[in-house]
């Protein structure tokens, strides 16, 4: 049984790059029920693109899409295009009020806060329980990365 589906973590991942890459885009489309119209730059979906400046300390990698998801912010994304249309220009949103978005996303914070309190799903003995777990799940992670990367 997955470990999720137990209430745990799982003590190993194998993931690629790829996969981050592939959440963010195909995937997220999927979830939304959108796969059809975004996901993927193909003929006939709206065009949604990033563009990520390059910093002083990333230097030129053979691996492009590791390069932009493993060492890549927000704060590195210049320009956006949603639908063919510019949302950000030289790193500043375009056309929003930056203030109604910042009450608006207070707003939700608070309604998301007062759903998980009203929730009473952890305490301060669940709360450890789960950071306990996380962290063990951590070290073996860590432990294998290291032993992969000796054997080399």
């Amino acid at each position: 049984m997955p470990a999720h589906a137990e209430g745990r973590s799982p003590l190993g991942v194998d993931l690629k790059i790829r996969d981050a890459l592939t959440w963010a885009t195909t995937n997220g489309a999927r979830i939304m029920g959108l796969e059809s119209k975004i996901g993927s730059l193909t003929a006939g979906k709206l065009a949604d693109v990033i563009v990520v400046k390059p910093r002083w300390n990333v230097v030129r990698s053979s691996f492009p899409t590791a390069t932009v998801v493993l060492q890549s912010t927000a704060a590195d994304v210049s320009a956006v295009l949603v639908n063919g249309e510019v949302r950000k220009r030289d790193g500043k949103l375009v056309g929003h009020d930056l203030t109604a978005l910042r009450a608006r996303a207070n707003a939700a914070l608070d309604n998301i806060e007062r759903a998980v309190a009203a929730q009473h799903r952890f305490g301060p003995d669940e709360l450890a329980e789960f950071v306990g777990q996380a962290e063990r799940g951590a070290s073996v992670n860590y432990a294998q990365a290291y032993r992969h990367l000796a054997a080399r």
